[in-house]
C-alpha cells in the first residue's frame, strides 16, 4: 500500500494525502446501482439482463416466497484494488425492516495496463428468494463496507399471474 500512495503522490505532484485520495478516488468501492430484473447473469465482466428495470410484481399468493432478480455494479478506486470488500444487498419494507440479505466478497486486481487512478467495475447478478409480507412498497438496498448505498423501489400487488 506504501508503494502504491507513493505512485499516487508523484502522480498527484505537492498535494495533501486527502487530495491524493480524492484523485485516486478514495479506498471504499461505491455501488454504482442496483437493478431489478427477470434475468440476470454476468459473463467475462458484461452484464446481460432479461426485463430489467421493472418497478412492479404482481403475487398470486404472499404465503410463498418470490425470487428477485438482481444487478449491482459496484465501481472499486484505484486505493481500493487487491483486497477483499463485502457487498450487501437486502430487500426491506418502507420502514426498513430487512425481509432478507445476502453478503458478496468482491475483489478487483490492479493489472499492469491500466493507468493509475482507474476505478474498475465489478458486476454482481444474483437471485434472492424473499417473503413479502403483502402488497406494498419495497426497497432493495445495496451497499458497501458503509459507503454510500443505492437503492431501488418497487410495489408488489396480489393478483392473478399470467402465464
Amino acid at each position: 500500500m506504501k508503494s502504491n500512495r507513493r505512485r499516487a503522490c508523484a502522480l498527484a505532484g505537492s498535494m495533501g494525502r486527502n487530495d491524493v485520495d480524492e484523485v485516486l478516488g478514495g479506498e471504499i468501492p461505491q455501488v454504482e446501482f442496483v437493478m431489478l430484473a427477470e434475468y440476470v447473469e454476468v459473463i467475462h465482466g458484461k452484464l446481460y439482463v432479461m426485463g430489467g428495470a421493472w418497478e412492479t410484481i404482481t403475487v398470486g399468493n404472499f404465503d410463498v416466497p418470490v425470487t428477485l432478480s438482481l444487478a449491482v455494479s459496484v465501481a472499486v478506486p484505484w486505493l481500493g484494488t487487491n483486497r477483499q470488500h463485502v457487498v450487501t444487498i437486502s430487500v426491506e419494507t418502507g420502514d426498513g425492516a430487512v425481509l432478507a440479505e445476502q453478503s458478496r466478497t468482491v475483489m478487483v486486481g490492479r493489472p499492469a495496463s491500466i493507468e493509475p487512478g482507474t476505478s474498475q467495475r465489478r458486476l454482481i447478478a444474483t437471485q434472492m428468494p424473499v417473503q413479502l409480507p403483502g402488497p406494498d412498497r419495497y426497497v432493495v438496498v445495496a451497499a458497501v463496507e458503509g459507503a454510500p448505498r443505492a437503492r431501488t423501489a418497487f410495489q408488489a400487488a396480489g393478483g392473478h399471474i399470467h402465464g
